[in-house]
């Protein structure tokens, strides 16, 4: 995350700033990317119903693949 947050020796408060907005950014990134995927790959199918109720693990499968592969995917396009 460094190409998305300066760090300022001289000024430590400006560097926590800045690394806290590109933090929280990147956490909303990853929210909203996930759930796009997830509507997209999974339509028209109750997720919450299929792994708490039915105890379907594919459901839950592909919904961790896709929280990784977006994390990937984020990690190397931020330059992480």
């Amino acid at each position: 995350a460094s190409g998305l947050a300066p760090y300022v020796a001289d000024n430590m408060v400006s560097s926590l700033i800045y690394w806290s907005i590109a933090a929280l950014g990147s956490i909303v990134l990853f929210a909203l990317l996930h759930l796009v995927m997830i509507k997209v790959i999974l339509a028209g199918t109750d997720i919450s119903d299929e792994v708490n109720r039915q105890k379907n693990i594919g459901v839950a499968t592909i919904s961790a693949a896709v929280s990784f592969a977006v994390g990937v995917t984020m990690a190397t396009l931020l330059g992480a």
